[in-house]
């Protein structure tokens, strides 16, 4: 019984840390629109030190890699385009 509990476990684990991994890359865009106005200025600047530390480890890679960071200002732009209010963008 020991070692069918471990077996699910791990099972477990190895669907769910990489579902978790790519929820957490691909919140980005939808957080990104929802923390700007209309008008592209920041919605909740007391929220941004926050963002910027929880997408650290994101961004780590994202700033070395140009094509990470061609990919993510696509990606970005994604959400923007097609479900921002007013089309605007607060990226720089």
């Amino acid at each position: 019984m020991d070692e069918k509990k471990e077996s699910r476990f791990l099972r477990f684990a190895y669907y769910a840390i990489p579902i978790l991994l790519a929820v957490y890359v691909l919140s980005m865009g939808p957080l990104a629109v929802f923390m700007c106005y209309s008008d592209g200025t920041a919605r909740h600047p007391e929220y941004i030190d926050m963002q910027e530390s929880f997408y650290a480890p994101l961004a780590f890679f994202v700033i070395r890699y140009d094509p990470l960071k061609c990919l993510c200002r696509e990606y970005t732009k994604f959400w923007y385009i097609n479900f921002s209010p007013t089309r605007k963008s607060c990226i720089r």
